[in-house]
């Protein structure tokens, strides 16, 4: 389901947190820390979910410009999609590389700084994020496309978690 108005997205943000919260509940730090065969640890991965919600919302707020309405039907339906898939993946930007947070505990304190953040920032807007466009590694995009990116980050991220989890 594509979240359609204010609240809706604001429930979507929260769900994905708690996706994301509940893939590592009652995980200990040395098993967050355990370096897997390929890709990031568990920590890194939150920690990647905190850098990169910080970035987004700084993409949006700070950096988009102002377009006319552009013509893009079903976009958001593809991002969505696109959020959540696995199979694709994408290289993520150097800032939102972790590395930074030597504990789940912070990683995870500081995913949810980020996003008390970005649920204030849709609670306060009133701009329609559908005419501004941001500069993405997907590719240029809308403000509401990029915020449904973000609804969709920790899920992606949660499924990778749950993942290891079984490996480690």
């Amino acid at each position: 389901m594509i979240p359609s108005n204010r609240a809706e997205l604001i429930e979507a943000l929260q769900a994905s947190r708690r996706t994301l919260v509940e893939a590592v509940a009652d995980l200990d730090e040395h098993r967050a820390s355990m370096t897997p065969e390929k890709g990031w640890t568990i920590l890194g991965c939150v920690e990647h979910c905190a850098l990169a919600e910080r970035g987004m919302l700084a993409m949006i707020a700070k950096m988009s410009e102002p377009v006319t309405e552009p013509d893009r039907p079903n976009r958001e339906a593809d991002i969505m999609e696109l959020g959540l898939d696995r199979n694709r993946r994408l290289e993520a930007p150097q800032a939102a590389y972790p590395g930074r947070y030597e504990t789940l505990e912070l990683a995870l304190q500081r995913f949810n700084e980020a996003r008390d953040r970005t649920i204030a920032y849709v609670e306060k807007l009133e701009d329609d994020m559908r005419s501004r466009m941001v500069q993405h590694p997907v590719g240029h995009i809308t403000a509401r496309e990029c915020l449904l990116l973000m609804i969709q980050h920790p899920r992606r991220h949660a499924e990778q978690i749950r993942a290891l989890r079984s490996t480690l």
